[in-house]
């Protein structure tokens, strides 16, 4: 755990690292915060079909989904939400299958559109088609990610380019000479399987998934990845219980519930401590001003005797 910062410095901080709005052509933005909301301004909550809650990133519990690879998913609808000719996908995921399997899908090649964000063989990939009549991708990334560890995957068509990002790196891309660049179909978007025929069900775990109708920035890609700073607490310790936490996502005053609770900490995007107090046995809850904090996810921690309880804390 990183020691703790003075706040009013780490708020200097996160202003200045987030001079570039992560939330700037955000239509999708699933963090899988115990459901299948949509928290971006688009609110277009997914349908959970057969996936079931478990640990995620932070090791917060019910933080994420498995996906069993037979027949789970995710339907958010077949709202394009604003992408036309470019998209950007980015998610988290945890697997140990080399198979054919598809994280986040919106693609009809009978019409000719969409795009599929998958992996085969253990790598990344993201293909699709634009209206050209060609199926295009990105081509293969590198990384092994069937060793059961988190990854950062980051799937990009920017007009003629199409890119895979693995743990901040870009692993393959590829330019096409299409003139058309329309990504719109009528296929529903969906997470953990391919909507429109062979399924291709995702067999692992699948987090923080966001959706951009624009091509990402490197600079932007990078802050995404930093979310690897959450898994700085040791799992051994992480505990199932849950934290009451609401509203969540706040806006104002979040209220934290605190029993069975004698610290506190709230770590950002960054990795860093943005809030930490020692609580009072009577204590049995905490509400903290929220107004001036970055927007984004944060990662809420409170330590017992019996362990550390986690839980995602989104900030709009």
């Amino acid at each position: 755990m990183k020691s703790s910062i003075a706040l009013i410095v780490i708020f200097c901080l996160a202003v200045n690292v987030r001079g570039q709005d992560l939330n700037a052509g955000l239509v999708g933005y699933f963090p899988f915060n115990g459901n299948a909301n949509d928290e971006s301004a688009t609110n277009i909550d997914g349908t959970v079909y057969n996936a079931t809650l478990a640990v995620g990133l932070g090791n917060e519990s019910n933080g994420c989904y498995f996906f069993n690879g037979t027949n789970s998913y995710i339907d958010c609808t077949s709202d394009n939400r604003s992408v036309t000719d470019q998209v950007t996908i980015s998610y988290w995921l945890k697997t140990s299958s080399v198979a054919h399997e598809v994280a986040v899908a919106k693609y009809n090649y009978t019409e000719g559109n969409g795009y599929a964000a998958y992996t085969q063989y253990g790598t990344a990939a993201i293909g699709g088609r634009d209206g050209s009549g060609s199926y295009l991708d990105s081509g293969y990334g590198t990384t092994d990610l069937s060793d059961n560890s988190w990854h950062h995957i980051l799937a990009v068509v920017d007009g003629n380019s199409w890119q895979i990002w693995v743990d901040c790196n870009l692993e393959s891309s590829t330019t096409s000479t299409s003139l058309t660049q329309d990504l719109q179909s009528s296929d529903h978007l969906t997470i953990g399987k391919w909507y429109f025929e062979l399924p291709y069900y995702f067999n692992g775990l699948i987090d923080e998934v966001r959706i951009y109708n624009r091509a990402m920035l490197a600079s932007e890609i990078t802050m995404l990845c930093d979310e690897s700073q959450f898994l700085s607490i040791d799992s051994d310790n992480i505990i199932s219980d849950e934290i009451n936490i609401y509203p969540n996502p706040g806006t104002d005053l979040v209220t934290i519930s605190l029993t069975d609770c004698d610290k506190i900490e709230i770590i950002n995007i960054q990795g860093e401590v943005v809030f930490q107090s020692e609580v009072d046995e009577l204590e049995t809850e905490l509400k903290i001003n929220v107004s001036n904090w970055a927007r984004g996810v944060y990662l809420v921690y409170t330590h017992s005797k019996q362990g550390i309880r986690s839980k995602k804390l989104i900030i709009q």
